[in-house]
């Protein structure tokens, strides 16, 4: 029985493994340092300047569009839902003060995104 609960244990520990603890980080501006379309290893230039808000409202300006909504952490995943519009969620490969790193799925694409926070 000792030995059932220990794996247990384990078992949920490890699902913890990866999750995001210090949601503050995300906090404030970010710009696009690169963006790479990982099945060719080529890079786009796109504008993707995002802004996250202690309230959980964030924005991402394209350049030519602007996106606004809510936002909300779950371990390792941002979910973003754009007002008016279906949650969408994306995989935080690594966050800390000054970098976010995301990887998101774009029409089947799998891309990784570095942004890196405005001072």
């Amino acid at each position: 029985m000792i030995t059932l609960v220990y794996v247990g244990c384990l078992v949920l520990s490890s699902c913890e493994t990866g999750c995001i603890t210090n949601k503050e980080d995300l906090l404030g501006e970010w710009q696009v340092d690169s963006w790479i379309i990982e099945s060719s290893g080529k890079s786009r230039s796109n504008q993707m300047d995002m802004q996250f808000i202690n309230s959980g409202a964030y924005s991402v300006d394209y350049g030519v569009e602007l996106e606004e909504g809510t936002y909300r952490i779950d371990c390792q995943y941002l979910h973003t839902q754009e007002n008016g519009q279906a949650e969408k969620k994306v995989l935080i490969q690594s966050l800390s003060a000054d970098t976010l790193v995301i990887q998101m799925n774009r029409s089947g694409s799998l891309e990784q995104v570095k942004l890196i926070k405005k001072p």
